[in-house]
């Protein structure tokens, strides 16, 4: 009865939905009939329909509609209810030996076992955490307000990182123990993270919105000043390319909302009312 926020494909000619109503529907794709989940809102008031829903087995779902996770079973309905976080949660990543990893609002991170019901809490952040990324069986990669925390998923503790002075947007995982990331600084940073060092890299003058890595030394970003750039992440260096404008008269850059590459030399990126395609050779 409300917005459809995201759907999965599954065999036999069905689907499921998960919508701003706060129910999920699993749907007969040739009949157009559906099988609706739903259950009393439990966790944060202000959270609003279901979040995410992820796919375990044939016959189960883990959704997470407010600062509880549900692990749904899809063939009678009933479900299991997982309580720890006091925010709504913001995403959630699977986890092998039927354990998921979920960030939460309420600056922390959950290691949760879906057998027992029991979760491990990890704490550090102090301004929400807004992604994390898995590294191998034991470890996570969490990135906060200003900093990111490399975490050890058996015993809990963590590693802090620190330098942007902005709020970080997201980070990639790149081989070597190193990571890139980005931030409404207008910076990216190279990190190594065995020794906890850092490289910057300065040139945009607003947030940066996201980046593509592409080879081993090279790397991609665009920003909310209009412009994409270029970097060799061994020197530093950066080749700007400009060309996004507000269509108004008298309006400031409005940025560029993404891109994507096309081939190894192409990048097709788009931001006012135009679509830019880049030789990024020349």
């Amino acid at each position: 009865t409300d917005y459809i926020k995201g759907v999965h494909l599954m065999e036999d000619n069905q689907a499921l939905s998960w919508s701003d109503d706060g129910t999920l529907r699993l749907w007969d794709l040739k009949a157009g009939s559906s099988k609706v989940f739903e259950g009393p809102k439990l966790g944060d008031v202000f959270s609003r329909g279901v979040i995410g829903v992820h796919l375990i087995g044939d016959n189960q779902a883990l959704s997470w509609p407010d600062n509880t996770l549900r692990l749904w079973n899809l063939n009678d309905g009933s479900y299991k209810v997982f309580e720890g976080h006091t925010a709504s949660i913001k995403g959630v990543y699977l986890v092998e030996n039927n354990k998921v990893i979920s960030w939460a609002w309420d600056n922390t991170l959950r290691l949760w076992n879906l057998n027992d019901n029991s979760s491990t809490i990890l704490k550090g952040h102090t301004k929400g955490v807004g992604g994390v990324h898995l590294i191998g069986d034991n470890q996570a990669l969490s990135c906060g307000y200003i900093t990111l925390r490399l975490w050890n998923l058996q015993d809990g503790s963590s590693k802090v990182f620190e330098g942007h002075t902005g709020c970080v947007m997201d980070v990639c995982l790149m081989e070597d123990n190193k990571a890139l990331s980005w931030s409404d600084d207008g910076t990216l940073r190279l990190w190594d993270l065995k020794a906890g060092s850092s490289k910057v890299f300065e040139g945009h003058t607003k947030c940066v919105s996201g980046v593509h890595l592409i080879g081993d030394n090279q790397a991609l970003s665009w920003s909310d000043d209009g412009t994409l750039r270029l970097w060799d992440l061994k020197d530093g260096s950066s080749k700007v390319f400009e060309g996004h404008n507000s269509p108004f008269p008298f309006q400031p850059t409005k940025g560029v909302s993404g891109v994507h590459l096309i081939g190894d030399n192409q990048a097709l990126s788009w931001g006012d009312n135009t679509l830019r395609l880049w030789n990024l050779n020349d």
